[in-house]
């Protein structure tokens, strides 16, 4: 009727309307409400005017650049401050309940939504483990390892963009950590192979694993490595080619099958593995992505020959480029040496994303 672009939730009435005729919009509502008798809100906040940015049904809608083809959608700063303010009450007192722990999950679960990726995955996942298993006292470090994790997602995280322009192909990667326990400790290497059929990249990387890394995680006590080793080279990529993953498709082969189920998860029964994961899906969010792994045979996985020193070979085995070994650096690094508190590094992450070094602004740029 009198031809508005509207729809109805409950209590919520949201209405898209151009510029020039909201006016008149907001007249024929007004009109309509008013013959069928309704009591209607005409001032204050439930009587809002037509506006580019608005909150709507628990989250925040900007069609600012819709003429530009493109709106995003991003959390009300009042859910994201209750989540943290929630959280930090259970860190503080020690514990949480099932019931609560399943409250936190879904109250996660619909804030992920707004966000592009599984920003939030490993902090759900701890979350769903409490609420089906219960508290356990051992899980208090790990409760304030989510808490700072959820810290910098829910504050730092862009806001998911919806757009009529989008580039199908995906960009395919293919990782590989391989991990032999030696006299001396491990004999550990890691690479990846990146291709791009849109732009024609298509490189060989070794990306070698720090002693003082591999000390850090022989510390956990743990007779195998292989798990960190596996994803150490899918961080490595991201931290240097976000840019290239940015509102794209990845597909990412690995040989490993565990490894990839707590990859797409965000999680892993490994509780040391948390870190790494978590650090995973914040370099994802940062360069928002829509990834997909899957499993490869090794025999297959081509990132196999830069894991164990032949990136030349293989490079040139498969035409590709040999590209230089890729480290990472920074508070990132210090972490994995051991030299960085998780709490700490999250913190530090944060300064870098407010300050738009190196990260997707969080702002929504037309």
């Amino acid at each position: 009727m009198f031809m508005v672009i509207g729809t109805t939730y409950y209590d919520d009435y949201p209405t898209v309307e151009p510029e020039q005729t909201a006016a008149s919009a907001c007249t024929c509502q007004e009109l309509l409400l008013t013959s069928l008798g309704w009591k209607f809100a005409k001032e204050g906040k439930k009587a809002l005017e037509f506006a580019s940015s608005f909150d709507v049904l628990g989250i925040s809608l900007d069609s600012s650049c819709c003429n530009h083809g493109s709106f995003a959608l991003n959390n009300k700063a009042g859910r994201i401050e209750k989540i943290l303010t929630q959280v930090d009450a259970f860190v503080t007192k020690g514990c949480l309940t099932q019931a609560e722990a399943a409250q936190v999950h879904g109250i996660l679960n619909f804030a992920q939504g707004q966000y592009l990726g599984r920003v939030l995955q490993p902090a759900m996942r701890f979350f769903q483990k409490v609420s089906l298993q219960g508290w356990a006292p051992s899980m208090r470090s790990e409760l304030a390892q989510v808490s700072a994790f959820l810290a910098t997602a829910l504050l730092c995280a862009p806001p998911r963009v919806l757009t009529v322009r989008d580039t199908v192909r995906p960009v395919l990667l293919f990782t590989d950590g391989a991990c032999e326990p030696t006299e001396a400790g491990f004999d550990v290497g890691a690479g990846l192979v990146i291709r791009d059929p849109v732009t024609g990249l298509f490189r060989v990387h070794e990306t070698p694993v720090p002693q003082a890394v591999l000390d850090t995680w022989a510390a956990t006590g743990k007779s195998q490595i292989i798990a960190a080793c596996e994803l150490y080279p899918i961080l490595v990529a991201w931290w240097h080619y976000g840019h290239v993953f940015h509102n794209r498709r990845v597909i990412v082969f690995l040989d490993n099958s565990s490894v990839k189920a707590a990859a797409a998860k965000g999680a892993s029964k490994q509780v040391e593995l948390f870190a790494l994961l978590s650090l995973i899906c914040l370099e994802q969010t940062r360069y928002p992505t829509l990834v997909w792994y899957t499993r490869v045979p090794s025999k297959s996985n081509c990132a196999d020959g830069p894991s164990r020193q032949r990136a030349k070979s293989t490079a040139l085995e498969i035409g590709a480029q040999l590209g230089d070994p890729l480290a990472l650096t920074g508070p990132t690094l210090q972490f994995l040496e051991g030299t960085l508190s998780y709490p700490v590094l999250m913190r530090k992450l944060a300064e870098v994303w407010n300050k738009g070094e190196g990260a997707v602004s969080p702002t929504h740029r037309c």
